[in-house]
């Protein structure tokens, strides 16, 4: 398939998306694309994360903050990462499906409210945890962090950026062979209290990243073909890009209006995805194929 014909088939997706939010409003959910069925999903319907999807990721001292369960809740039909301070610790968290669920290429999609401050952010993404592997320049064997959106209330200089994210791809790891391709997406009309739409459409030759079901831009390079697992996370640190902590920190955890709700996360896939490469234990399996070669423990 041609890229002229992606983009078609991506502007109708666009047009299906927008007349199905243009009936329920921008923050109803939105059917998944054409010619995909749901493989995983977490509507987070209990009172605590289900430990079949979840594991907490980086637990204890990260950046200028420290990765805790206590700043994860689940209630409502939500789950909530709470940024808070005590005794002068900025407390977050990440969750991932790290161990639980991994795949490659498919669309994948959260519904999110993002309630962020300055000093930090929060974000959706996926990642391959050989992505710093050699040799460099192979994203399709090494994977990539594939962004979905990544979202701050201000930049350093503390221009308000709540109505924009960040979205893109990250790969030969994060030292001197570090590669990105990352673009802003501006006025999105996201700054009003409520739940959005971000979502990924990731195949052998791009990403395709959507807002509320609308098409907004598309990344051509660094293409993993691996599978990789789903991170959900909020992150401290001072002036990296996100503008200073705030003096006295972010309120305790019962007073924090800090927050990233995620009313779902749902992964989808198509009936015949091309070939990518997953790794198990002992095992590389070809998706798409019957053959498989033993490797050593990824």
């Amino acid at each position: 398939m041609t890229r002229m014909t992606r983009h078609v088939i991506a502007c109708g997706l666009a047009v299906a998306f927008c007349c199905i939010l243009e009936l329920t409003g921008s923050s109803a959910r939105a059917a998944p694309p054409a010619g995909y069925s749901l493989t995983w999903s977490d509507e987070f319907s209990g009172t605590a994360l289900n430990w079949d999807n979840w594991q907490y990721k980086f637990q204890g001292t990260y950046r200028d903050g420290y990765n805790s369960a206590s700043a994860v809740s689940v209630a409502d039909g939500n789950m909530t990462i709470t940024t808070y301070t005590d005794n002068d610790v900025h407390y977050t968290a990440w969750i991932a499906t790290e161990n639980k669920f991994q795949q490659c290429f498919g669309y994948y999609e959260a519904r999110i409210k993002f309630n962020d401050s300055p000093g930090m952010w929060s974000a959706f993404w996926l990642l391959a945890n050989t992505v710093g592997d050699e040799p460099f320049d192979d994203p399709a064997t090494n994977g990539a962090e594939i962004d979905v959106v990544e979202h701050r209330l201000v930049d350093n200089d503390y221009n308000d950026i709540d109505d924009d994210i960040l979205v893109g791809c990250h790969w030969n790891g994060y030292g001197e062979e570090h590669e990105h391709n990352s673009q802003s997406l501006y006025n999105l009309g996201i700054d009003d209290g409520e739940f959005h739409l971000f979502g990924v459409e990731w195949d052998d030759e791009e990403y395709r990243y959507y807002v509320d079901g609308v098409y907004k831009w598309s990344s051509y390079v660094g293409i993993s073909e691996r599978t990789e697992y789903i991170i959900l996370s909020s992150e401290v640190k001072d002036m990296m890009w996100s503008g200073a902590i705030p003096t006295g920190g972010y309120g305790s955890l019962e007073t924090s209006t800090t927050k990233m709700v995620v009313d779902y996360v749902r992964v989808y896939q198509t009936p015949e995805p091309a070939t990518c490469l997953t790794v198990c234990t002992g095992l590389i399996y070809l998706l798409g194929k019957s053959r498989k070669r033993k490797v050593k423990n990824a």
